[in-house]
């Protein structure tokens, strides 16, 4: 049986190292807070009114319509609509006389991983478009469905679900968007340079080449599509194959970093240890 509104309106009220506590099941992010159905069956009425969350709110409309504001900004929905509200946005919503307005809601958050992207990833829009009929429609049900069942795997299947929803919904960083225009599959083709030749002294002017890219252009269009900088993205690789050594080999400090581009010992673990925050002969202690 499915609760009424206003038994789960306390969770709307709560922040997230609040809900922690309360929740049972769930030891990684992200939190689901909640996942359930509403109802609201009373016509025209004012449903919400300025309210301010402190976690994100997924919503899907699955019957009726109504008027949402988010902030001045009037914005009808109806049914089929997904939208996101995001943590201390204002918004209120209207129903609308002799239509009623039913809708799954996710609230969930990301605890307290204050540098998880996330909103830098999501679309800025507050309207993420129709799902009505697409498999994104069916996700969302069997998230709520699994939400039911408070049993730990049933809570893991429902992370799952949310996680593929998000990645579904990432725009501008999604490394889906490359092959899209000749540009993307350029950029991509400098990435693919950076990993084949990582281990040499490689430069702007060689992606430049690679890519038939101008400098600007392609650094501009290589950080939209990975969220790094080429550079920055060749120090990411050296790192994940240095670490790779380290745990595979009984190689030195100073042979990984010659294997991973650094002819300087001391150059290569100044580096490791700012983007890290440990030696590499740390990381290896820590795993061995």
């Amino acid at each position: 049986m499915e609760r009424a509104p206003h038994e789960d309106q306390e969770y709307f009220a709560l922040s997230p190292e609040e809900t922690i506590l309360r929740l049972f099941n769930y030891y990684f992010p992200p939190y689901i807070t909640l996942a359930s159905r509403f109802d609201f069956l009373h016509g025209e009425e004012e449903l919400y009114r300025n309210r301010r969350l402190k976690q994100y709110l997924l919503e899907y409309v699955e019957d009726g319509s109504a008027d949402f504001m988010l902030g001045e900004k009037p914005m009808p929905v109806k049914q089929g609509d997904l939208f996101l509200i995001r943590p201390d946005h204002p918004h209120t919503i209207h129903g609308k006389a002799g239509s009623p307005y039913k809708c799954i809601s996710i609230l969930f958050h990301f605890g307290q991983s204050k540098n998880f992207p996330l909103s830098d990833l999501l679309p800025k829009e507050t309207y993420l478009g129709t799902i009505r009929g697409l498999p994104l429609e069916d996700q969302l049900h069997q998230l709520v469905h699994n939400y039911q069942d408070p049993h730990w795997v049933n809570q893991l299947r429902c992370q799952h679900i949310l996680i593929g929803i998000l990645l579904q919904l990432l725009t501008s960083a999604a490394p889906f968007a490359l092959n899209q225009t000749r540009s993307g599959a350029r950029v991509e083709l400098a990435r693919r340079y950076l990993e084949q030749h990582y281990a040499e002294n490689i430069t702007l002017e060689q992606l430049e080449s690679v890519s038939e890219l101008s400098r600007n252009y392609l650094l501009s269009k290589f950080k939209q599509f990975y969220n790094l900088s080429p550079m920055k993205y060749l120090r990411w690789i050296r790192i994940q194959r240095a670490k790779e050594l380290a745990a595979n080999t009984s190689l030195s400090v100073n042979e990984i970093a010659i294997r991973v581009g650094y002819a300087d010992v001391h150059t290569f673990g100044r580096m490791f240890k700012a983007e890290t925050g440990m030696s590499l002969t740390q990381f290896s202690s820590s795993i061995k």
